[in-house]
C-alpha cells in the first residue's frame, strides 16, 4: 500500500483554462460533499475554467447546483432493483458519455458516485479522469456496510444503526457483485484522492497511491460577530442531516445530564432528515422545549452566526466521518468541538488542542466533555486559538491549488498512457474461469465481513462434525452405562460453562470495538467468567453427590478439582470465542476449533481406560490443551491475560445482556439436565441411549433458530412488516423442516445403528423427541414475537412454566422409562405451543404502525449507570 500525506508534487500543471466535468450522485448542497463540490465548481468557474456539474435528478434539501441530470429510480426501490441499477443504470451512463462526447472535458472529477454504476465508467477511458471518494462507497472494502438502503437497519439502544440479518444478506451480495464490478470499472482512473487518512488507507487497499487532500472551507462571512444577550446562555450547536448515523440522538439524549450541572444550557439542532419528527417527539416528551430549538436548515450566513455564538459545537456521529466539515466550520469562527472518536474525526479535532473526543453513541461521556468545557472559559478559548489555526492551513483556496495540481497529474499520467505506481495491481482481469474464480476467492478473502462470516460458518461446521465424530468413537469405546455416565457428567458441565458467561460473551461483541482500553474489557469479561465458572463448579462437585450420590463419579478429591480447572478453562476459552469474533479475528476460532476436534479424536483411546470420567476429561481436555494458543493470539493484538475487574465496564456489559442471559438461560437447561437426571431415575445406560437421540433430533432445531433470528432482525426493524414476514418464515421453516423431520422419522433406527446396536432400542424416543422440537418452531416464533414486544419477563415466566412442568412429568414418569419421559416432554411442549398460539394471534391483532419513537436513553448522570468507559 501506498499512501500520499499533504500536497502532492507538482508533477504537470493544468492549462490556464480547463473544461471539468463534475460527477456526483445528488445535485443540491444535502451534505459536506455536496456543499463542498458546489463550493469547488464556484470558485472553479470564478477562476476562469470551464465546468458542468452532472448529477442524479434525486431531490434533496438545500440548493440545486447541478447543470444536467439523469433520471433516477427513488431511494425506496426494492435492494434487488437499487443493486441492478449498481451494476447497470443505462440512464446515468448514456447521460455520462452525452457530456462527455458534447462537453469534451480535459478533466472528469468522479465524487459521491455509486448511483452512476460501473458500466458507466469504459466511457471515460479516453478522459484523465480524479476520483475523490468523500465517504463510504460500495468499492472501499470496509465500508460497504454503511452504503445499504434503510430497509437493511435497525435502530439499537446506543442509538447505532445495524445491519438485520437481512441487510447482512444484501451486504454480501452487494460486495460480491456490485463492489467487484465497482474496482475493477475504477481502473479508468489516474488519481484517486480522500479527505482523510481513515479513508485514504482504506481505499488505497484497492485503488493504489490514495492521495489525502483535506476538504477545505472558507467562510462567507469571515468577520461575523456573535449576537450579545444579556445574561448569556451557555450555548451548543449540532448541525448536519438529522439521520441516526450523524448522532443527533445522541447530542439529546446528553443534554438531561448537561442541565444538571448547567441548568441553562441550550441546545440547536440545525438541520432536516428523516429523524427531524422523531427529535421533535423526543423534545416534547422529555420536557426540553426550553432547552432545545429545532431550526430545519439554516441559510449559510445564519448558520455561521450560529456557529460564533456557540460555547462548544458538538459532532456525536456514530458512524465513521470521512471528514467532518461540520468541525472545520466550528473552527473558522474558533468554536471548540466535541466529536466522536470515528474516522476522519480525530485527524481534525484534536484532544488538548481543537476541542475533546468522546466514544461514538456513548451519550454519558459527551455529557461529561461538553460540561467540562462550559465549566472551564479559559480552556474553550485556548482551544478556540488552536481551532482557527488548524483551520488557516484548510480553507478552500489551498484545497482547490492542490486538487488542480492532481488534475495536471491525471492529465500527464493519461497522456503518457499509464496510472500510478501500483494502481489497481489486485484488479487485473483473468482470461479464464481459474483466473475469475481465484479473483473472487482474493476478494473474499480480503473483505472482512465475508472472511468472518465464512471463518465462523466453517468453524462451527468443524466443531459440530467433530462431536458427532467423537460421539462415534466413545460408543466404540465404552459400554453403553458409561456413555451414559460421561454424557450426563458433560452435559452437566456445559451448563456450568455456558451459565458461567453470564452474558458476557455478547457484550464483549457489543462494546470491545468502541471502549477504550480493550485489554481492560477482555480481562474483566475473562475474570469474572472465570470466577464464576469456579463458583459454579463448586457449587455442582459439592451438591451433586448429596442430589445423586456416586451418579458421575466426581466425589474423589482428585476429580472434583480436574472438574473445576476444566469447567474453568472451557469457560474461559468460549469467552476468548467471543473477543476474537468481535475483532473480527475468526481465524484464530477455526484454528483453535480444529485443533480441539483433533485432541479430542485421539484422547478418548488415551483415557478411555478411566471410563465416564476419562470421556469428560477427553472432552474439556481438548480445549483446555488448545487454551494457550488463544492466549499467544490474544497476547499478539496486545490483550495478554491478567486478572481484572473494571467495575463500570461490567455493570454496563451486564446491563446490556442481562434480560436475554436469563431467556437464554431458562431455555438452555432442562435439555442439559435432562442426561442426569436420566441417569440418576432410570440409570446410565438409558442415558446414553436418551443423549444420543437428543442429538440426532437437535437438528431439527438448527432451522427454526436461523428463521427466528432473521424474523427478529426484520420486524425489530419494521414492525408494519409482521404479518408479512411471519407468513413467510412460517413457510420457509415448514419447507425446511418438514423433509429433515421426515428423514430423522424413516431413516431414524440407521441412524442410531452408527453409534452401535445397543442404540437402536432409542428409536421411539428419538421420534417423540423429533416431534417435541419440530413443534418447537412455533416456540420461536412466538418467542421472538415476545422480544420485540419487549416483554422479556413473559417469555421468561412461560418458559419457566412450561419447562418446569416438563422436567416435573419427565422426573415423576422416569420409572416407566424413557418412551414415557419422552411423552411428558412432548406434553409439555404442546402446552407451550398452545400458549405461543394464543400469544401470536393476540400480536397479530396489534400489530402496530412503524416505530419513530427515540431509542436512546437520557443519559443521567448515575455513576452506576454510566457508560462511557476509560
Amino acid at each position: 500500500m501506498s499512501l500520499d500525506v499533504g500536497r502532492p508534487p507538482a508533477t504537470a500543471q493544468p492549462a490556464t483554462s480547463l473544461r471539468i466535468l463534475h460527477v456526483v450522485n445528488m445535485g443540491t448542497t444535502c451534505g459536506g460533499a455536496e456543499r463542498l463540490l458546489s463550493d469547488t465548481a464556484t470558485a472553479q468557474r470564478a477562476a476562469g475554467h470551464e465546468v458542468r456539474v452532472l448529477s442524479s435528478d434525486l431531490p434533496g434539501s438545500g440548493t440545486r447546483f447541478n447543470d444536467a441530470a439523469w433520471a433516477q429510480a427513488g431511494r425506496d426501490a426494492h435492494w434487488t432493483a437499487r443493486l441492478r441499477g449498481q451494476l447497470d443504470n443505462p440512464a446515468a451512463g448514456a447521460a455520462l458519455a452525452e457530456q462527455v462526447l458534447e462537453f469534451q472535458p480535459d478533466v472528469v472529477h468522479l465524487h459521491t458516485v455509486g448511483l452512476l454504476s460501473p458500466a458507466a465508467l469504459p466511457v471515460l477511458a479516453a478522459t484523465p479522469t480524479v476520483l475523490t471518494v468523500h465517504g463510504a462507497e460500495i468499492y472501499v472494502r470496509g465500508t460497504e456496510r454503511f452504503c445499504m438502503p434503510d430497509s437493511c437497519y435497525r435502530r439499537t439502544a446506543d442509538g447505532e444503526p445495524r445491519l438485520t440479518v437481512r441487510g447482512r444478506l444484501v451486504a454480501l451480495a452487494t460486495a460480491l457483485l456490485a463492489g467487484r464490478a465497482w474496482r475493477r470499472g475504477l481502473r479508468v482512473v489516474d488519481v484517486v484522492l480522500a479527505p482523510s487518512r481513515y479513508l485514504a488507507t482504506l481505499a488505497s487497499r484497492d485503488l493504489g497511491r490514495t492521495r489525502v487532500v483535506p476538504n477545505g472551507y472558507t467562510p462567507a462571512h469571515p468577520n461575523v460577530v456573535p449576537e450579545q444577550t444579556a445574561p448569556h446562555h451557555p450555548r451548543l450547536l449540532f448541525a448536519g442531516r438529522l439521520e441516526q448515523f450523524k448522532g443527533p440522538q445522541v447530542a439529546l439524549a446528553a443534554m438531561p445530564a448537561i442541565l444538571v450541572r448547567h441548568p441553562d444550557a441550550r441546545l440547536t439542532i440545525s438541520g432536516s432528515g428523516p429523524m427531524e419528527q422523531t427529535l421533535t417527539d423526543y423534545v416534547r416528551d422529555h420536557d426540553l422545549a426550553a432547552h432545545v430549538e429545532l431550526t430545519g436548515w439554516l441559510a449559510p450566513g445564519e448558520l455561521q452566526r450560529r456557529y460564533a455564538e456557540a460555547d462548544v459545537v458538538l459532532v456525536p456521529s456514530v458512524w465513521p466521518e470521512a471528514f467532518g466539515l461540520t468541525a472545520l466550520e466550528a473552527f473558522a469562527v474558533g468554536t471548540p468541538v466535541v466529536a466522536s472518536a470515528v474516522g476522519g474525526l480525530p485527524d481534525l479535532v484534536r484532544v488538548g488542542e481543537t476541542g475533546a473526543l468522546v466514544p461514538p453513541g456513548d451519550a454519558a461521556a459527551l455529557a461529561a466533555a461538553v460540561s467540562d468545557l462550559l465549566d472551564d472559559e479559559p480552556r474553550r478559548r485556548l482551544l478556540g486559538r488552536g481551532a482557527r489555526a488548524l483551520h488557516a492551513g484548510l480553507t478552500l483556496d489551498r484545497h482547490l491549488a492542490t486538487v488542480h495540481e492532481s488534475y495536471g497529474d491525471a492529465i500527464a499520467a493519461h497522456h503518457a498512457q499509464r496510472r500510478p505506481a501500483g494502481a489497481h495491481r489486485a484488479l487485473a482481469p483473468g482470461r479464464g474461469p481459474a483466473a475469475r474464480l481465484a479473483g473472487l476467492v482474493r476478494e473474499t478473502v480480503a473483505d472482512s465481513l465475508l472472511r468472518n462470516s465464512a471463518l465462523l460458518l466453517l468453524s462451527t461446521v468443524v466443531l459440530a462434525g467433530g462431536g458427532f465424530l467423537f460421539w462415534r468413537v466413545v460408543t466404540h469405546l465404552l459400554t453403553t452405562p458409561e456413555v451414559g455416565r460421561a454424557s450426563a457428567l458433560i452435559s452437566a458441565s456445559t451448563l456450568v460453562v455456558n451459565l458461567a458467561l453470564l452474558g458476557l460473551n455478547n457484550s464483549l461483541i457489543r462494546y470491545l470495538g468502541e471502549w477504550s482500553d480493550r485489554a481492560r474489557t477482555v480481562n474483566t469479561a475473562l475474570t469474572v467468567v472465570a470466577i464464576a465458572a469456579l463458583l459454579g463448579a463448586l457449587v455442582f462437585v459439592v451438591a451433586l453427590p448429596s442430589l445423586a450420590p456416586g451418579l458421575v463419579g466426581v466425589e474423589h478429591p482428585g476429580r472434583s478439582l480436574a472438574f473445576v480447572v476444566l469447567c474453568v478453562t472451557g469457560a474461559v476459552g468460549l469467552c476468548y470465542d467471543n473477543v476474537f469474533v468481535a475483532l473480527r479475528r475468526s481465524d484464530y476460532v477455526l484454528v483453535r476449533n480444529v485443533l480441539v476436534v483433533i485432541l479430542r479424536l485421539g484422547l478418548p483411546l488415551l483415557l478411555a481406560g478411566s471410563a465416564a470420567f476419562g470421556i469428560f476429561g477427553a472432552y474439556w481436555l481438548a480445549p483446555a490443551i488448545a487454551l494457550p494458543l488463544y492466549f499467544a493470539a490474544a497476547h499478539r493484538l496486545g490483550l495478554s491475560a491478567r486478572v481484572a475487574l473494571g467495575a463500570e465496564r461490567l455493570r454496563a456489559m451486564w446491563r446490556y445482556s442481562a434480560a436475554n442471559y436469563m431467556a437464554t438461560a431458562i431455555l438452555m437447561t432442562p435439555s442439559l439436565l435432562m442426561p442426569v437426571m436420566v441417569a440418576h431415575r432410570i440409570g446410565p445406560g438409558p442415558a446414553a441411549e436418551y443423549y444420543i437421540a437428543s442429538l440426532i433430533a437437535g437438528v431439527l432445531v438448527f432451522v427454526p433458530q436461523a428463521t427466528a433470528r432473521s424474523f427478529f432482525a426484520e420486524v425489530s426493524h419494521d414492525r408494519g412488516s409482521l404479518r408479512a414476514h411471519l407468513s413467510r418464515v412460517v413457510t420457509v421453516t415448514t419447507v425446511l423442516q418438514v423433509p429433515v423431520l421426515a428423514v430423522i422419522i424413516l431413516a431414524g433406527k440407521p441412524l442410531l445403528r452408527l453409534f452401535g446396536p445397543d442404540y437402536v432400542p432409542a428409536y421411539p424416543v428419538l421420534i417423540l423427541l423429533a416431534l417435541t422440537l419440530a413443534l418447537s418452531s412455533v416456540g420461536f416464533i412466538g418467542s421472538t414475537l415476545l422480544l420485540v414486544a419487549g416483554r422479556t419477563k413473559l417469555l421468561c415466566q412461560l418458559s419457566a412454566a412450561a419447562y418446569a412442568v416438563s422436567l416435573i412429568g419427565a422426573y415423576l414418569l422416569a420409572g416407566q422409562g424413557l418412551v414415557w419421559i419422552g411423552a411428558a416432554l412432548l406434553t409439555g411442549e404442546i402446552v407451550l405451543t398452545l400458549g405461543y398460539l394464543r400469544i401470536i394471534a393476540v400480536e397479530l391483532r396489534a400489530v402496530p404502525v412503524a416505530d419513530n419513537t427515540l431509542t436512546t436513553q437520557p443519559a443521567v448522570p448515575r455513576p452506576a449507570e454510566r457508560t462511557s468507559i476509560s
